[in-house]
């Protein structure tokens, strides 16, 4: 009888212990597998996406609503595969859930989709992770419809993206001489417009321009700050853009830096990649003058 009950004493803690471990395998298991089930079975119109950075979650799709939470980045969003358009025609949003019974709307460029070829159709073109804003394509009588006259319309944020760009230009003026006659210029620019400097936006420059008539050459440095003064239709837009300038005009014989202003006013055409600028320059470096140049520029 001894031997039977020490026998059972110690097959009963190994059969607990064994039992134990199964149980909670078999229920691992069942529940990584109804997770994934549950996941892969997700309707057509939900997808998942993930926050690429800290995220604000809205109450509703424009700036002006609550903020539900920020969620940190890397965070796993069930997301309704609709986009929304903001309050003003600001921005796009999704419609997101991070917790059962928690919804919200982010911005569009705050998150990215888990499946990277995930194309969205909308009235306005067609939403992608290399392409993220909608571009509009709306007529021009739908889009007074919506934004009123022009003259109350807001100006879209043509300078809201990054941008590299080259350009031409012609120089010309009285007090571009060093002594000699009225002279003239033809030359170009390497621009970086875009917020490079937070939410400002900066245009950096620097150009290049000889003259026609001797061997005088302009070289410049500038720094200015582009404004949207009106939107003329969906793509084109009159700017202008007051900024600083540092200038070397330097002859055969002499040379001479200069510090002064300049401002640009002119016209601003806008497309998915590229923008183009066709813009008059005034120059004040000591020497006052006259510009116009073509630039284009490719949006980062």
């Amino acid at each position: 009888m001894k031997t039977i009950s020490f026998k059972t004493k110690t097959v009963q803690p190994v059969l607990l212990i064994g039992c134990t471990f199964v149980y909670l395998l078999l229920y691992s298991l069942g529940f990584f597998l109804s997770s994934a089930q549950a996941e892969s079975k997700l309707p057509a119109h939900i997808q998942i996406f993930y926050t690429q950075k800290p995220t604000q979650v809205y109450t509703e799709p424009h700036f002006d609503a609550s903020i539900v939470t920020v969620l940190p980045a890397a965070t796993r969003l069930f997301t309704l595969v609709k986009i929304f358009e903001g309050k003003d025609g600001l921005g796009f949003f999704f419609k997101v859930s991070w917790e059962k019974g928690k919804y919200g709307y982010v911005l569009d460029t705050f998150v990215e989709p888990e499946n990277k070829n995930l194309k969205i159709k909308t009235s306005y073109g067609v939403w992608s992770k290399s392409h993220p804003q909608v571009k509009k394509n709306r007529n021009q009588q739908e889009f007074e419809r919506e934004s009123g006259p022009r003259e109350m319309r807001s100006v879209s944020p043509l300078f809201s993206h990054k941008m590299i760009g080259l350009g031409v230009s012609y120089l010309w003026g009285q007090d571009l001489n060093l002594g000699l006659a009225t002279n003239e210029f033809a030359g170009g620019q390497l621009r970086f417009d875009g917020p490079w400097l937070g939410i400002i936006p900066t245009s950096v420059g620097l150009g290049a321009h000889f003259s026609f008539k001797d061997r005088t050459q302009f070289y410049q440095v500038f720094l200015s700050v582009p404004l949207n003064l009106m939107l003329l239709t969906e793509s084109l837009y009159l700017v202008g853009a007051p900024g600083v300038e540092l200038g070397y005009l330097k002859s055969s014989v002499d040379g001479d830096f200069t510090f002064g202003g300049k401002f640009d006013l002119g016209l601003g055409y806008t497309s998915p990649s590229w923008n183009i600028f066709l813009l008059g320059e005034y120059h004040i470096l000591g020497p006052q003058f006259w510009g116009v140049s073509l630039n284009i520029s490719k949006i980062l």
